[in-house]
């Protein structure tokens, strides 16, 4: 799965590539700068993807830099200690 993830993940460049690919994020903000008003560069979090992973953009210009990052595992209640 991470794999599949990962590969098209590869393809974004723009933001409009992930919306096109992944559908509407559950984060997207822009980032501040040193005077709290928003620059070029974009966080946009999918959470919801994935049951085990969490997917991660950050697109300055032309660019884009992602993650894929593990979800922690819920306890079950049967589970044995």
């Amino acid at each position: 799965m991470s794999m599949r993830i990962f590969d098209a993940a590869s393809a974004i460049r723009e933001p409009s590539d992930c919306f096109e690919m992944f559908g509407d994020p559950e984060y997207d903000e822009h980032f501040p700068d040193d005077k709290g008003l928003p620059t070029d560069l974009r966080n946009i979090e999918y959470y919801s993807i994935s049951d085990y992973f969490t997917l991660k953009f950050l697109l300055p210009e032309r660019t884009c830099h992602f993650s894929i990052n593990a979800k922690p595992i819920p306890f079950h209640k049967n589970a044995e200690p």
